[in-house]
This record gives structure tokens, C-alpha cells and sequence, in this order.
């Protein structure tokens, strides 16, 4: 996102404004950055372009939310007490944080992003122009191999689809983005869970696609 970020910045010379970003990931924004042509220091801005999810108490929110968590295996409570600088390449960390921070702040942050995208119209005085009858592309870029984007990709797409105030734009298309493992290669034993949780994550969103939670669910046994 930051490197997209930083050749938006080299080939226009600023982030045409019908262009928004937003990233949303357990780990600081200060940790992720690069230097574009010029040598500028790119990053994402901390209170327009980032939401940080944090989880500063895991046991905590997990025994007073038996509800929503009974996902999170009791073994990793063991090894996890906080999400704060990253999931660990643990899928229900990512998964976790995620549910931990659905309130008002994060929709509003998402919903006005997606909105003022969708709403920007040209004027007399615009240097771009845009194809008033295309829709608004929303891209979902997401790794399948670690811990926040795997454990949150199934789940994310809810929000942009069940919030009414997007759903009912006219025009907004979303479309995801997923990294396979094979990028994290060169990292060795560091990235030694990023194969299971891509092939994990597939498995659930396949089992999810084509029915099979929902008809256990409705099943009389």
C-alpha cells in the first residue's frame, strides 16, 4: 500500500483525489515505509490512512465475550496476552482484532474512506477527469499467509457489504486481492506458518462459499 502510495506520488506529484488509502493491520504504522524517486520518506497517514487494532488484554476480552471468541483456541491464550505490534502469524489473533474493534469509529472511518471516493465529482478547475459511469472500485489487498489479513479477510468483506450506508451507493464494487505464501519465501523458517494459514484460510472461505457451515448450522443434528 505505502510502495502504490509512493509511484501514485512519483508519476502525479500528489495522491489525485479521487484516490483514497486505508490500511488497517494489528502492527504500528511507523514500522512501514519507503523512499520514493526523489528520496522522500513515504508513509501513510497515521489519522486519515491507518486503523490500528489493538487487543491490550486478550484473556480479558476473551472470558467476557465467550460468545463471539469461542474460536480462539484456549492453547494460544497461553501463548498471545496481546495484540499490540502485530497477530504473530496466528489467524485468530487477526480474526480477534478485528471483532474486538467493530464500533462506530471503525465503520465511520471505513464508510467515509469508500465515500468520499464515490462522491467526488469534477469541477471547472480539476486537473482529472474520471468515467462518470464506471463504478467505484473498492480493492481489498490482503495477505493469506500471516496472522491479521488472513484472520480477518473472511470477515472484513462484511462490513462493506452489510453497512447500508454503503451498500446503498450506487456503483461501489469490491474486489480483494489476496497474497499466496510464495511471496514470503525468501524469509525461511520465520515465515513457517504462512503455508498452513493460506491453505486454512482457503479451506474455511471455500466451506463458507458453498454452503456447508450454513447447512450444519440447519441441520436437526
Amino acid at each position: 500500500l505505502v510502495r502504490t502510495k509512493s509511484l501514485m506520488i512519483d508519476n502525479f506529484g500528489e495522491i489525485p483525489p479521487m484516490i483514497k488509502f486505508l490500511a488497517i493491520d494489528t502492527d504500528g504504522v511507523e514500522k512501514v515505509f519507503c523512499k520514493n524517486k526523489r528520496g522522500q520518506k513515504i508513509m501513510l497517514d497515521e489519522t486519515e490512512e491507518y486503523i490500528h487494532l489493538t487487543v491490550p488484554d486478550i484473556n480479558k476480552y476473551v472470558n467476557a465475550n465467550r460468545t463471539v471468541t469461542d474460536f480462539f483456541h484456549k492453547d494460544l491464550l497461553r501463548k498471545k496476552t496481546s495484540i499490540t505490534e502485530g497477530a504473530g502469524q496466528f489467524r485468530s489473533c487477526g480474526r480477534l482484532s478485528l471483532i474486538a474493534n467493530d464500533n462506530d469509529n471503525l465503520r465511520s472511518h471505513l464508510i467515509n474512506t469508500i465515500n468520499s471516493v464515490a462522491r467526488w465529482e469534477v469541477t471547472r478547475d480539476s486537473k482529472y477527469q474520471i468515467n462518470s459511469h464506471a463504478p467505484t472500485r473498492v480493492f481489498v489487498v490482503f495477505s493469506m499467509a500471516g496472522g491479521t489479513g488472513a484472520g480477518l479477510f473472511i470477515d472484513f468483506p462484511l462490513l462493506i457489504k452489510g453497512d447500508k450506508s454503503i451498500a446503498d451507493e450506487a456503483g461501489i464494487k469490491t474486489i480483494a486481492i489476496g497474497l499466496l505464501p510464495d511471496v514470503y519465501a525468501s524469509l525461511g523458517v520465520v515465515a513457517a506458518n504462512c503455508k498452513p494459514n493460506a491453505i486454512t484460510g482457503i479451506t474455511e472461505y471455500e466451506l463458507i462459499a458453498d454452503g456447508y457451515l450454513e447447512e450444519k448450522i440447519n441441520s436437526p443434528q
